[in-house]
């Protein structure tokens, strides 16, 4: 009795790695033409879903009239001339039919299979849909159209739905459409490979965008390392609320050294002392985004009203130093006015620019440009993009270089150093959209557009330009001439680039800049300073918006005729500053209209300068091979730190 309790027989296993669980077949759902075939497959897998190989796996159809289907899962719909070497389909009637995978004692899921008349085409309703508000819901419909134009929907089966934009548009199986991000899209209806025409669909797109912060402010001051929440108020086309419009917008600090946001939050995070201008804009390709299928019309960018950042506190910094003859470039410590050690540049440089997040320089020269990280003070050359350096966008990913033996523009990536370019002639100054949407650069009587979203264009002016800038929120941008003696604006949001405001001005203006609260931009000519107003307001249409600009003041320096080299605005924007061939820096104060000449220490004569982010410094070079400290508060040259060489370029770190 003991012998026989030992032994006895073990019970097989069940379930587990490597015992048949399930049979899956697939495709789950088919339509299929009379007289033509398609093939299924099955797999044999266990419970934790492994295929288990070696097994035997056959197929059968519930309705063998209209589909029979063979012993290796070819399906015809009809009947076969051989279950086990098909070659020949007879069409069969129009039905439907389910069809089974088995192995051994399991059976899985049926699929079914839909037989029907040719399809010719594929026609879907409603066939021009006004826009629907994100959230909100279309049910579009589908009918099947025979090569006679005979309805046969009720026999194809199921419709599949597809859109080619899923950010704007989702559509489910049911042909529920449910709208998103704010943009263009094109839906689609299939059935046994047949395709419809594309439905152009919209979801809303922004029509206007009201930022401030969370008390309604449109100004706010915080210390360092604080953080401050905004909230921008977004109206669709259907004068509906974009609940989730931090998901599509994208939050641009101007100054980008001063205080950060992240992506889909509206928070600002302040990282440096200074001001920085916030603006928020609905940029394709996050936000109106796509192309309709159709007329191949795209949506445009639009922008919110400016937001100014204050972060308290003194912007301690260093100003960079170079000269047009040599290699040396030299930084100074803005706080404790001393010059550190020279870095030797690879050649001699004939531009500078600063990226606004202080960690790039990039210095133009006869052998390519050079990219100078000022975090590790060091310095290559992209000796493919020989130029003067222009402009860099105010997200710093961009870099205008223009080679003038070449006569080719380049827009350089600034992660990469590689470019695009673009035949263009006698380029003297260019300007970035902050938002990154446009690029303008002048040519005298020529105007060059770069978008990565538009054609490159050409457009002729009716009198020479001198200089760009873009209004701080984006919506305008204005040349420093364009018309006779005056001032045009274009709307950045308009492919054609077609002119939205043009100001007389009293003489032909030679710089225009900015002002940082964005409601105007500033002009001079070789006498006097020029305050435009500018607005825009998108209450009307998607683009153009309607803007409008006038001339507030004229205010002559006198000190007679000068020729500007450069015009600086204060980030806080309560004082604009002019480096020309005059023997001083000229000043003038927006609140009080009144301007001043600043001459520098011992007569010298200014080259080039830059702001500290606090609005408290203004740096000069001098002709005297000395950096002047031009304090603001006082409009006095208070200190000047020597250097070896003649500063011809100078540019302030943001931190």
């Amino acid at each position: 009795m003991g012998l026989a309790a030992c032994g006895g027989k073990s019970t097989p296993k069940t379930s587990g790695p490597g015992i048949p669980s399930t049979v899956t077949l697939s495709p789950a759902v088919a339509t299929v033409t009379r007289g033509q075939t398609i093939q299924f497959s099955g797999s044999v897998l266990d419970a934790n879903q492994a295929n288990v190989s070696n097994q035997t796996i056959s197929f059968k159809s519930s309705n063998t009239s209209v589909l029979q289907i063979s012993s290796g899962g070819l399906a015809c719909a009809g009947t076969w001339d051989s279950l086990t070497v098909p070659v020949v389909c007879t069409p069969g009637p129009v039905g439907t039919a389910t069809v089974t995978a088995v192995s051994g004692t399991l059976t899985s899921s049926p699929a079914t299979v839909s037989v029907h008349d040719r399809v010719d085409k594929v026609v879907v309703s409603p066939s021009n849909p006004a826009c629907i508000s994100s959230g909100h819901t279309l049910q579009f419909s589908a009918r099947a159209l025979d090569p006679n134009g005979n309805d046969i929907t009720s026999t194809v089966g199921q419709f599949q739905w597809n859109s080619n934009q899923g950010q704007v548009v989702s559509v489910d199986a049911t042909g529920t459409a449910t709208a998103a991000a704010p943009g263009l899209a094109g839906v689609f209806a299939s059935v046994n490979t047949v395709v419809s025409n594309p439905i152009s669909f919209s979801t809303c797109p922004v029509l206007s965008i009201s930022l401030h912060t969370n008390d309604a402010k449109t100004a706010f001051a915080i210390d360092n390392a604080a953080s401050q929440q905004l909230q921008a108020d977004v109206i669709d086309t259907n004068g509906l609320p974009l609940t989730n419009a931090a998901t599509y917008l994208t939050l641009i600090p101007v100054n980008e050294a001063v205080g950060s946001t992240s992506g889909g939050s509206e928070t600002f995070q302040a990282n440096t002392p200074g001001t920085t201008p916030i603006f928020a804009a609905c940029t394709p390709p996050s936000c109106n985004i796509g192309v309709d299928p159709n007329s191949n019309k795209t949506l445009s960018p639009v922008y919110s009203n400016v937001v100014m950042a204050t972060v308290n506190g003194n912007n301690i910094t260093t100003a960079f130093v170079a000269s047009l003859s040599g290699t040396s470039l030299l930084p100074v410590d803005t706080g404790n006015f001393t010059a550190g050690t020279a870095i030797t540049l690879p050649h001699t440089p004939n531009s500078m620019l600063l990226s606004s997040d202080g960690l790039k320089g990039y210095l133009g020269s006869a052998n390519g440009l050079m990219i100078f990280d000022i975090t590790t003070s060091t310095v290559g050359t992209a000796t493919n993009l020989v130029g003067t350096a222009l402009a860099v966008s105010a997200d710093d990913s961009k870099v205008a270089v223009f080679n003038s033996d070449k006569n080719l523009l380049y827009v350089v990536s600034a992660s990469s150093a590689s470019a695009l370019q673009f035949p263009v002639s006698g380029v003297t100054a260019a300007a970035f959209s902050p938002d990154g949407y446009k690029l303008y650069a002048v040519a005298g009587s020529t105007l060059y557009t770069y978008s990565p979203f538009v054609a490159f264009q050409t457009q002729t002016l009716s009198a020479p330009a001198n200089d760009a800038a873009f209004l701080t929120s984006s919506a305008l941008g204005f040349l420093a001439g364009g018309a006779p003696s005056a001032t045009i604006g274009r709307f950045t949001c308009d492919r054609n680039d077609q002119i939205a405001v043009s100001v007389p001005l009293p003489a032909a203006p030679q710089r225009v800049a900015s002002l940082p609260a964005g409601n105007g931009v500033v002009l001079v000519d070789n006498t006097s300073i020029d305050v435009v107003s500018a607005t825009v307001s998108n209450n009307n249409a998607v683009c153009p918006p309607a803007a409008t600009a006038s001339l507030v003041k004229t205010t002559n320096f006198n000190i007679g005729s000068f020729k500007p080299r450069q015009l600086l605005v204060t980030p806080d924007g309560t004082q604009a500053f002019v480096i020309s061939d005059s023997a001083s820096v000229l000043a003038y104060n927006f609140a009080s209209n009144t301007t001043k000449a600043i001459p520098l220490a011992g007569g010298a004569k200014p080259t080039t300068a830059g702001l500290t982010l606090d609005s408290a410094q203004l740096w000069v070079g001098g002709s005297d091979n000395a950096l002047h400290l031009i304090d603001l508060k006082q409009l006095q040259d208070i200190k000047q730190v020597s250097v070896s060489f003649t500063p011809d370029l100078v540019g302030v770190r943001p931190h």
